[in-house]
């Protein structure tokens, strides 16, 4: 036997065991973020002993911080303490010391085809302290000293669009680097003058107020001049529409729902299980009547100006940003509500009639195309609605199949429709329409189950659910003092620096991209053949001129190249394509952006298209094809999901519709499938899904405070879509083409946002997470109609039919997400507040292309086997 053991074995007293962190020298940093089991267990008792080593440490280093930083009063979240209860703040407001965030680690890339995709990439960078920083703003100061030294000579279509609104362009030389510090941005704007000087050339607000007249850099005005709106509405609240008359009746009422095409070209539809008192495709229709007076009533309330914005900042003076900032949020997400009854309101009505009325001498897609009184249902399509599985959803506690409409439920339909068409139709419905959650506050068992069968009924369901949304959000903001009309105090939901910031960006935003397209379009950024262009064809002559002298001159050559094609044979420009003079029968347009940081980010593609091909051949072989797709990543803390895969491909002949969500792993909509030779077919659906698509957890140390933050991205993404397609040939004795086209909405969607949650260890911290961030609010609707009829635009021949429209309509990584944290007790605690992200953004609603011809095939064929 050893000594040791002998010894142990004599022993008659007490083991003693001594714990090998006592002599444990604790430090901040072990305890900010644990490494081994000694400062596991400290921090352990700091989450239930207020004087333990871990919670002194952290004070200390969070008093002393404290004082090195920037203050400045905030607003305060409801707070989270160790034990997991909530903490309503006494005050609203507190005092902290602020920490920004941290503009390194942010990226962007993509929308290469647009020139607010330079300035994007210009905003996300030079905020930044690195090497493609400073290597892009010596870039930029190299390409503005070359413009500079050129004169009002262009080299390319950026330094056209740079030029042409110069005054604009030093503004934003000024805030590029500024992000979303829109208080920063507004004191740029109206900065003012140092006497005896005049104010800074970048104080576009100053200089407007005195001078409202804006130039381009050879003292042009801008043409067209770009002013602020007038009679615009008190705030988003009041931009809700509201209902007028409509086309469409929709009911509460009867046995059974019902379709049905009534007198006077009006659709009838009785909806059973509706509990609102009415739908209306047009607006909402308010249960509460004493809403339609106040939105009338501040529908179009102020009009404004550089002055009204300077006065509005003096009236909200008594009012923080932040606080102003939060109501803008909520009008940005009632904002969404509108904008999702849109898309849906624009499906149901492609669904009666995905044809284009008729605008001037041709077919085109107008803004709100549905609500314009030469719209009309058609027949045909209401009949074949009127027998697909009208009552859609179950018994109340059921999942029963959807009934099937027997002939007696079809009757009234059919008999008014019965002299109306003898061709043969055939429904490819979409897949089943699963009811999400009811947004109505009348809330009833039969709107949450599913609903099945005809998709027009399900639409309207969701429709209603939508409006009750809709109504719900304008109650709360009538709490909030947002419907409220006063002329004196502050205005905290009409106005603030970021809508001041927004409005500013936005409305140059648009008229310099539709510049820099143009420009596009017509040189293909080829400003060397511009400086000798002769154009000559019939009557027109126009001898070898230099176009690239000035801004103005190179729009005298877009004026020239226009009336050039149009001497080129008697048909419409739009179907020439401006810079190879080659007949174009196929838009498109197409893009990829990504965005983000460590936090939060996205990418996103989209690619749309619409054309009539083989136009070079026999009559019988033209085909019309209509084609969108869109996909999108969401990512928090590094883990990243593919939210939404949608496709439409749809010819006369061919429909292929798909959407899948979470990495393809969910699949919502698989049409694939041959269009019967000679039948009027309707190709649609609605299909969305609602999820939390990314959830993640990571501890951060804010200022010097360990705190558990979760990031979660979440929302809704789907695809709407109504297309119809027709081909009907004669092959018996060579070709006769009876009717060949394909008329429809394709529109692609989601609506996804970030959000973070905090979580905290330390008996002594309370945090609080306040803020939200947009990842991806997108819709890239298509809508084309192509066909070959006989008679069309009076001519007696055949006669080609193209109508085509497709905007861009997205907000991408928008908004910010700011951690609170008290640290000790009050009144002898400290407050942080951190901004965790925030972007800016990019904010597109932007026309793709918007194309309209009616010409006789004859003159196609010839354009497009002739080069001109």
């Amino acid at each position: 036997m050893s000594p040791i053991a002998a010894r142990a074995a004599v022993s008659t007293g007490p083991i003693i065991i001594i714990d090998p962190c006592v002599l444990y020298t604790l430090t901040l940093a072990g305890c900010q973020n644990p490494q081994n089991s000694c400062e596991t267990a400290a921090r352990e008792r700091a989450k239930t002993d207020p004087d333990a080593t871990c919670n002194t440490l952290i004070k200390q280093a969070a008093d002393a911080q404290a004082a090195t930083m920037p203050q400045r009063t905030v607003v305060v979240p409801t707070l989270r303490k160790s034990d997991g209860t909530s903490v309503t703040p006494p005050e609203p407001t507190r005092t902290a010391a602020i920490q920004k965030d941290d503009p390194n680690g942010y990226s962007m890339s993509g929308l290469g085809s647009f020139y607010l995709g330079q300035v994007h990439r210009a905003q996300t960078y030079l905020p930044e302290t690195s090497a493609y920083s400073d290597y892009l703003a010596n870039y930029r100061q190299q390409q503005r000293d070359a413009w500079n030294a050129n004169g009002y000579a262009l080299t390319s279509c950026s330094e056209y669009v740079y030029e042409k609104y110069y005054d604009y362009s030093v503004f934003e030389d000024a805030i590029v680097s500024r992000g979303s510090d829109y208080r920063g941005i507004y004191s740029v704007a109206y900065a003012i003058a140092r006497a005896p000087y005049l104010p800074p050339a970048s104080a576009i607000g100053t200089r407007g107020i005195s001078d409202p007249v804006q130039r381009g850099k050879d003292g042009t005005p801008f043409s067209p001049a770009i002013t602020f709106p007038q009679g615009e509405p008190k705030n988003q609240f009041f931009t809700v529409p509201v209902s007028t008359s409509s086309k469409v009746s929709i009911l509460k009422g009867g046995t059974q729902d019902s379709v049905a095409y009534g007198p006077n070209g009006v659709i009838l539809i009785s909806m059973k299980d509706l509990q609102r008192t009415r739908l209306d495709l047009s607006g909402v229709a308010f249960e509460d009547a004493a809403l339609k007076p106040l939105i009338d009533a501040g529908a179009h309330y102020y009009d404004e100006s550089w002055a009204w914005h300077k006065q509005m900042n003096a009236r909200n003076a008594s009012v923080l940003d932040e606080q102003m900032y939060e109501l803008e949020r909520k009008q940005e997400d009632f904002s969404q509500l509108l904008a999702k009854r849109e898309e849906l309101v624009n499906t149901i009505a492609s669904m009666f009639n995905p044809k284009p009325p008729l605008v001037g001498t041709a077919p085109r897609f107008t803004d709100n195309w549905w609500r314009d009184p030469v719209w009309n249902p058609d027949p045909i399509a209401v009949n074949q609605f009127a027998q697909v599985n009208i009552n859609v959803l179950p018994q109340v506690g059921t999942l029963a199949a959807p009934t099937t409409l027997t002939s007696t439920n079809t009757r009234a339909a059919t008999t008014s429709l019965a002299s109306t068409s003898t061709q043969s139709a055939v429904v490819i419905p979409g897949p089943i329409i699963t009811q999400q959650p009811v947004l109505s506050p009348i809330n009833t068992a039969a709107l949450s189950t599913i609903c099945t069968g005809n998709p027009i009924i399900c639409l309207l369901y969701r429709l209603e659910a939508l409006d009750g949304a809709i109504e719900q959000s304008l109650h709360d903001a009538q709490a909030l003092g947002c419907l409220d009309f006063n002329t004196t105090g502050p205005a905290a939901c009409d106005w603030s620096p970021k809508r001041f910031a927004r409005r500013v960006l936005g409305q140059y935003q648009v008229e310099r991209e539709k510049g820099f397209q143009k420009c596009s379009d017509y040189t293909d950024n080829d400003f060397t053949s511009l400086k000798t262009k002769v154009m000559a064809a019939g009557s027109v002559n126009y001898p070898s001129t230099d176009y690239t002298t000035s801004p103005a001159k190179l729009e005298q050559y877009f004026v020239r190249r226009d009336i050039y094609l149009n001497a080129l044979r008697n048909v419409t420009g739009d179907l020439i394509d401006p810079a190879t003079g080659k007949a174009r029968v196929k838009w498109e347009a197409g893009d990829s952006y990504s965005m983000g940081d460590d936090t939060f980010g996205a990418s996103a593609t989209y690619n749309v298209s619409f054309e009539m091909s083989n136009l070079g051949q026999s009559d019988c072989a033209a085909s019309p094809r209509a084609y969108g797709s869109f996909t999108a990543t969401g990512r928090a803390f590094g883990s990243s999901v593919q939210l939404v895969s949608a496709l439409a491909d749809v010819t006369d002949q061919h429909a292929k519709v798909k959407l899948d969500v979470l990495d393809n792993s969910v699949h919502l909509v698989n049409v694939d499938k041959d269009i019967p030779v000679g039948t009027y077919n309707v190709v649609s659906g609605s299909k969305m899904k609602s999820a939390t698509f990314v959830q993640a957890e990571v501890t951060f140390v804010i200022v010097v405070v360990p705190v558990t933050l979760g990031a979660k991205v979440g929302g809704t993404v789907g695809l709407n879509y109504a297309v119809d397609a027709k081909h009907d040939v004669t092959t018996t004795n060579g070709c006769k083409v009876n009717s060949i086209g394909v008329s429809g909405t394709v529109s692609p969607f989601a609506s996804v946002d970030g959000e973070l949650y905090a979580g905290v260890d330390l008996f002594i911290v309370s945090a609080g997470v306040k803020g939200k961030l947009q990842v991806v609010h997108a819709s890239i609707p298509l809508q084309a109609s192509a066909s070959l009829v006989y008679g069309a635009g009076g001519n007696s021949v055949l006669t080609l039919n193209l109508a085509a429209r497709s905007d861009l309509k997205f907000t991408f990584l928008s908004g910010s997400i700011a951690a609170f944290v008290e640290v000790g007790f009050c009144p002898a605690c400290v407050s942080y507040d951190a901004t965790l992200v925030s972007w800016d953004g990019l904010h597109y609603d932007i026309n793709l292309f918007n194309k309209s011809v009616v010409v006789p095939l004859a003159d196609v064929q010839y354009l497009v086997t002739h080069a001109l």
